[in-house]
């Protein structure tokens, strides 16, 4: 079916002095209404990605301001409320804001900048930084319908080009409704933390597992991982799914009391989970939570000691196929993987 598009928007120049993006940019969340509902704010949509920007990257966005380089233009969407959100250049502006409330210290450069907060920099040069123009197209909607849908197509656009956003982050710019809203509230919970870990990830790693556990429960896998997720999200986007995850919280639980290790998904460094290991089981447990002999199972499919727990030498083979697809990395996620995988678990599971 071919999508028709139907926006009807104007846009135009401007250009702010970096003293203006500074005082205008709302560093507080958008629900804050003392600071973002102030006429001519300038704040980033609920979709827009963390700030994923090194030190040294914002540092050389800085130093490019102090040496007179040019730098390209942000993109800001003026909506109804006369609020200027932002859909392309939050990197920048939040780098120049946290500069000048000398909240970043340079580093990584080779010039006399190097090391500076922006309290070192003589009067003269301060005064020139904040005068330093930026420039900026605005665009409008003006047809007084589907805001949003307009907002969240340019934002893809300008971005799906580029290298710096992973399929998670134009995901959540396509699809941002109720069922995101609502996995990023479940990744606040104190369940989801004691199985994910305490840091929350800065590209949306987590909130994709999230997405992918409650997908692969409800929907067979049938294509790649990406065309699987993206069509699952623009089919729920604004679906109620707190029943769900309020199934995969007491699975977790269940997990976590009946599992020897604090960290049942968990590579064998520790240091991240295994997303093969917990899209392969958390979804059978949530269909069927009344599993018997959970404990014993589990650890048939989770440990690494493959001389015991098993009834017979062709389960102890299916179970050491499981980990050898686990943990494959990008192998992993193939049609023929997911589905083999997924496969030996409810074989052990169910059994």
């Amino acid at each position: 079916m071919t999508k028709e598009y139907n926006y009807k928007l104007t846009s135009y120049n401007a250009s702010f002095s970096l003293k203006e993006y500074t005082e205008r940019y709302a560093e507080k969340s958008i629900s804050d209404e003392e600071n973002v509902l102030k006429i001519g704010r300038f704040f980033a949509p609920a979709f827009q990605r963390n700030a994923v920007w090194t030190d040294k990257a914002k540092s050389k966005l800085i130093e490019t301001f102090l040496i007179k380089l040019p730098v390209p233009p942000v993109f800001l969407y003026k909506n109804r409320n006369a609020q200027h959100e932002i859909i392309d250049g939050y990197q920048r502006i939040k780098t120049i804001y946290d500069f000048m409330k000398n909240k970043l210290r340079l580093v990584g450069l080779d010039s006399c900048y190097n090391k500076k907060i922006f309290d070192d920099l003589s009067e003269i040069e301060k005064a020139d930084f904040e005068t330093k123009m930026l420039n900026c197209v605005i665009i409008e909607n003006i047809d007084e319908t589907s805001d949003r849908d307009a907002l969240y197509e340019i934002f893809a656009r300008l971005n799906s080009g580029g290298t710096n956003l992973n399929n998670m982050e134009i995901r959540r710019a396509i699809g941002w409704g109720r069922l995101l809203f609502d996995i990023e509230e479940f990744n606040k919970t104190r369940e989801w933390k004691l199985l994910w870990g305490e840091k929350t990830a800065n590209r949306y790693e987590d909130i994709e597992l999230i997405l992918r556990i409650l997908a692969l429960s409800e929907v067979v896998f049938d294509k790649g991982m990406r065309e699987f997720l993206n069509n699952y999200l623009e089919d729920n986007k604004y679906a109620d799914k707190r029943e769900k995850l309020n199934l995969l919280k007491n699975s977790i639980l269940l997990i976590l009391e009946n599992y020897k290790s604090n960290k049942p998904f968990h590579s064998e460094k520790g240091t991240r989970v295994n997303f093969a290991l917990a899209d392969s089981i958390l979804p059978v447990i949530m269909n069927h939570p009344e599993i018997s002999n959970i404990s014993q199972k589990l650890h048939k499919l989770l440990d690494r000691d493959f001389d015991n727990y098993y009834s017979s030498e062709l389960e102890k083979e299916l179970c050491k196929n499981f980990q050898s697809i686990c943990f494959k990395g990008q192998g992993s996620i193939s049609k023929k993987a997911v589905c083999e995988r997924r496969n030996i678990a409810e074989k052990i599971l169910l059994s």
